[in-house]
């Protein structure tokens, strides 16, 4: 059974043009960014029991170590100084105290700390998206594949990401769990910073199917597999073939 979409055309009178449907690279930018997020994390068993400690009136750090059972005290060195570094215990003539912070760090079980992690986005121009991006689809063997330019009203540069900060927050809330299989009890992420290391332009393969009427006009489809891609054929479909050059251009261009 035919798709709708060529019923539709062939009701209106329009006829493949086979001599100018060909296989072409769809572009889209890659952006590889340092994204630095503030987010909570379970308290670790380690610190949990050095709070236990202080919070019963135990304020020496090989007091606590002897304890816990922990030898020579190193782990709970660390821990310690991790506690002071936010402001969870603070030390006295008697040893080390819990603080306000660290009563309610005791209570609530959760860190607030900050974590810097690069990863690789793709916009795609088609649907307005970005996308996690994996890795680059490599060209087919063969006959070369001509590429499409991005069109410039719907394109985004490096320097336009501090403005799409909302949408990259949204795809790190709604993805970042599952790309790192995080424990689901860690929430509340809020996204500090954005700085681009890297930007350039990959591709995927479409084939664009030329149909022609006889008044002139023409209408490109863009096929995937056998499955029109409906939002990349919105996006080039008002592109005319230009036989001088070969290649598909925007109406201005052609």
């Amino acid at each position: 059974m035919k798709p709708p979409i060529l019923k539709e055309l062939e009701s209106e009178g329009y006829v493949r043009d086979d001599d100018c449907s060909q296989t072409v690279r769809v572009p889209h930018r890659v952006f590889s960014v340092d994204f630095e997020i503030e987010e909570n994390r379970a308290v670790t068993a380690s610190e949990a029991a050095v709070l236990a400690c202080v919070q019963s009136g135990i304020g020496q750090p090989l007091e606590i170590a002897l304890r816990l059972g922990l030898g020579d005290g190193r782990l709970v060195d660390r821990v310690t100084l991790s506690l002071l570094k936010r402001n969870a215990v603070a030390t006295s003539p008697a040893g080390l105290v819990l603080t306000e912070a660290g009563v309610l760090l005791s209570k609530s079980r959760r860190v607030r700390y900050t974590a810097h992690k690069q990863r690789d986005v793709r916009y795609l121009p088609s649907t307005a998206r970005f996308e996690w991006f994996v890795s680059d689809e490599l060209p087919s063997r063969g006959q070369p594949e001509m590429s499409l330019d991005i069109p410039a009203d719907c394109d985004v540069n490096a320097d336009d990401l501090h403005g799409h900060r909302h949408a990259l927050h949204e795809l790190i809330e709604a993805r970042w769990q599952a790309e790192e299989g995080e424990n689901p009890e860690v929430a509340a992420r809020d996204l500090v910073s954005i700085r681009v290391n890297d930007a350039r332009v990959s591709s995927t393969a479409a084939k664009v199917e030329v149909w022609r009427h006889e008044s002139g006009k023409s209408r490109l489809r863009m096929v995937r597999e056998g499955i029109e891609d409906a939002d990349v054929s919105k996006l080039y479909g008002h592109y005319c073939f230009d036989k001088k050059s070969g290649r598909f251009l925007a109406p201005d261009r052609s």
